[in-house]
């Protein structure tokens, strides 16, 4: 869920437009590649990362391992827009936001067939 300060277009997100970081102006990162806005709630995008993001989120060891520690948000301006067509401001390394929580990867995969 990506929370805003007043209500977007989700027709406009950009997946690439955003980055989550291991800690702030951390080298360790992942841009996301793409995804799906499953609804809007007032000011509340949530958003459905794609099998590839979520795969590349949990390889990052920071982001792996460390349960507990803050995940850091960066964006570029115009990611999304209001539905008045006003970009996004840019969210940049220095001003990176603590946002939610990584929790590691501790389930072992199952043979279905």
């Amino acid at each position: 869920s990506l929370t805003f300060s007043e209500t977007v277009d989700p027709s406009t997100f950009q997946a690439a437009g955003f980055t989550l970081q291991a800690g702030p102006a951390s080298g360790v990162a992942v841009t996301l590649s793409g995804g799906t806005v499953t609804s809007l709630v007032g000011a509340v995008l949530n958003i459905s990362l794609t099998a590839g993001d979520l795969n590349a989120v949990k390889a990052v060891q920071p982001f792996a391992t460390a349960a507990g520690n803050l995940t850091y948000m960066l964006a570029l301006s115009g990611a999304v827009l209001d539905f008045a067509g006003n970009p996004l401001a840019e969210v940049a390394n220095s001003t990176a936001l603590a946002s939610s929580r990584v929790l590691p990867d501790v389930t072992a995969p199952v043979l279905v067939r």
